[in-house]
């Protein structure tokens, strides 16, 4: 509150919401919301989920020096190409991974058995959307299908993906700005 009272036209927050419950949380983003829309704000946190439900810029740092400067949907869209569908299915796993092996947009293809239930694990090309292709294999293949989700990759697991592998100076150089 003191740093907002003469209305300076850049805010500067490190970890503004460690140590709230989750309504003080929620009232706080609301807060550097709002005064976000008429002065910049800078926002220092470690809580990658902080960032997503706040910022629309990002910058990540490693090792002292900047790494990422994009905003969050090109970021994501650069950088969080990763998608996995999840099926828990009663089925024939040997007929299923036989058709799903000869789609192209699938990168990879992990059933694991349960019981009489297989879990598979199906990681598509570039963050593809299959979902629909999936559930129409499943049904056509006489599968009874208990769970069918859909992970895309989180901000943390883009963040932690660059920083471990160092993928800005390799992989991703247009991610730096």
């Amino acid at each position: 509150a003191d740093a907002l009272l003469n209305s300076p036209p850049i805010l500067i927050l490190d970890e503004p919401t460690v140590g709230l419950d989750p309504n003080q949380i929620k009232h706080i983003r609301d807060v550097i919301r709002n005064v976000g829309l008429n002065r910049i704000v800078l926002l220092s946190t470690h809580i990658m989920q902080e960032v997503e439900s706040i910022c629309n810029k990002i910058i990540i740092m490693h090792h002292g020096k900047i790494i990422v400067n994009e905003s969050l949907q090109n970021l994501k869209q650069k950088l969080g190409q990763s998608s996995t569908v999840k099926i828990q299915a009663k089925c024939d796993s040997l007929k299923i991974r036989n058709i799903l092996e000869r789609i192209p947009d699938i990168k990879s293809i992990y059933i694991h058995t349960d019981g009489a239930l297989e879990n598979f694990s199906i990681e598509t090309v570039d963050g593809r959307d299959i979902q629909e292709k999936l559930f129409q294999i499943f049904v056509e293949n006489d599968a009874t299908i208990y769970e069918f989700k859909r992970h895309q990759s989180t901000l943390e697991e883009i963040f932690a993906n660059i920083t471990k592998n160092n993928l800005v100076t390799t992989e991703c150089p247009e991610a730096i700005n």
